[in-house]
């Protein structure tokens, strides 16, 4: 039986009883009631607590799966007539088993659901506003895209629904709770996302083992901290928006190392793809090229304030780009070096101006998309930001 759960994190008290109606949440309209249940989330913990299910006829009457007796709830002796939560059905619990107060500022709620999609396994926690338009979860059955004001998560390959899934977080302000954290994991991604939200800003850690042919949109943005006078660009925390089809082997790492008296750093991509690089020219935002195939070990080619590099084979395009607001695009200018190795090919990128940037908190964002059908087999790549010191 796939069992889906419902888990509520509250950081208000609520006197009432919390009524959730089946088609309010689409996500579980339908199910068997036999596999619905209800929890809190609390330090990190997931903790059962007690609920009835209102069964509604058409009618309007009520049919009361589970009855509170002696402060529990138990099953309904005449069973339920139905057999699944949807429609006019109601979920109902009350606020007062979840806990004592929390003292947060702002009112959120955290649902953990676990779902089984085509054989793979989804579990992960949302976060929703109490005054949103959107403030359960829906799911499209056509597209398979599971979608809220916060988050859109599901397959973007129509010819293979849920073999490979996308998760993007859109949306997300200083309205969410202090302590928000949301875990996606997908089996069929074979790996784990993981997002923290702190008061600054949201941080994610991203691994994934599959295998085979991939179309890949990696979006990461970065937000730095310069000190006036010391000239530490530091990076605060990194969000990521990560969307996939087919298989890819990758793990990508962000080691950030802040230090000070730091004026200048590097964006370095190193690629472990040689028979991908073979094919490859090197398309510069002036339309100029420069073919990989012409690169020698050990050759390098310098250009000077460039923030768009397109890779441009037979069948494959891969763009490299890195994107800043007006304030840093006057003062940082990016230079690129390529390195082409005995077995690879780097990419890096030169930051610098820093000095130029008063104090305060900065962003900027690298992408890294490739637009094409399928790509061959790529061993490893790995993405790092690594500040210099003088």
């Amino acid at each position: 039986m796939n069992i889906l759960i419902l888990t509520i994190n509250f950081v208000f008290l609520i006197d009432p009883p919390v009524i959730i109606k089946a088609r309010e949440l689409s996500l579980i309209e339908n199910r068997p009631v036999e596999e619905i249940s209800v929890s809190i989330y609390k330090n990190g913990r997931r903790l059962v607590i007690p609920f009835q299910i209102d069964e509604v006829d058409k009618n309007g009457n009520y049919l009361t799966k589970y009855v509170k007796e002696d402060g529990d709830f138990k099953k309904r002796r005449e069973g339920w007539k139905f057999g699944k939560f949807n429609g006019d059905d109601e979920l109902v619990f009350m606020a007062s088993d979840c806990g004592e107060k929390f003292l947060y500022k702002d009112t959120r709620d955290i649902y953990e659901v676990k779902i089984d999609m085509d054989g793979k396994t989804c579990f992960f926690y949302v976060g929703f506003g109490e005054n949103t338009s959107q403030k359960y979860i829906s799911y499209t059955p056509l597209s398979d895209i599971f979608s809220s004001e916060f988050f859109s998560y599901g397959s973007i390959n129509s010819s293979g629904p849920a073999t490979l899934n996308y998760f993007l977080i859109k949306g997300l302000g200083e309205s969410l709770i202090k302590n928000f954290r949301l875990h996606l994991l997908i089996s069929s991604l074979g790996g784990r996302i993981k997002f923290e939200r702190t008061e600054e800003d949201l941080s994610a850690e991203v691994a994934g083992y599959t295998d085979g042919p991939v179309r890949l949109v990696k979006l990461m943005n970065y937000r730095m901290r310069i000190a006036k006078g010391i000239q530490a660009p530091k990076a605060l925390r990194t969000s990521v928006a990560y969307r996939a089809c087919g298989n890819f082997p990758t793990e990508v790492n962000i080691p950030i190392k802040p230090s000070a008296f730091v004026n200048e750093a590097f964006l370095n991509l190193s690629f472990d793809f040689a028979k991908i690089v073979e094919r490859f020219d090197i398309v510069l935002p002036d339309g100029t090229a420069i073919s990989t195939k012409k690169l020698k070990c050990g050759d390098e080619k310098h250009i000077s304030d460039v923030k768009q590099i397109l890779f441009k084979g037979m069948e494959n395009f891969l763009l490299a780009e890195l994107l800043m607001p007006p304030e840093i695009t006057e003062k940082i200018s990016g230079d690129i070096i390529f390195v082409r190795r005995e077995d690879d090919f780097s990419l890096s990128w030169k930051l610098r101006g820093f000095e130029r940037l008063e104090k305060g908190n900065y962003s900027f964002v690298f992408q890294l998309c490739v637009f094409n059908e399928r790509i061959p087999d790529i061993k490893d790549i790995k993405i790092s930001i690594i500040p210099l010191e003088k």
